[in-house]
């Protein structure tokens, strides 16, 4: 589990498994308290629209359990989500 954690803790290894899965321009804060900010831009080569994304990610330790549940709300901009639904 701690390694898994580790793709969360704003290191290197979270920035280049991001990158790596077509997010550019990868920035997030430090986790303040159980709460950080990220920013990124998708590569046109993963969606033809490119677009941006700011997030918001809140963690919270799972009782009984060695591991966190980590929850995510995204604002997508510059993505024409309508055009791709009828």
């Amino acid at each position: 589990i701690d390694a898994l954690m580790e793709l969360f803790d704003g290191g290197d290894l979270e920035r280049k498994v991001m990158e790596k899965v077509g997010c550019i321009n990868y920035v997030c804060t430090a986790w303040e308290l159980k709460q950080r900010q990220l920013s990124y831009k998708f590569d046109k080569r993963i969606s033809r629209f490119g677009g941006e994304v700011n997030s918001t990610q809140q963690k919270s330790f799972l009782p009984g359990q060695k591991g966190w549940s980590i929850e995510e709300v995204m604002t997508l901009q510059g993505v024409p989500l309508g055009d791709n639904f009828n």
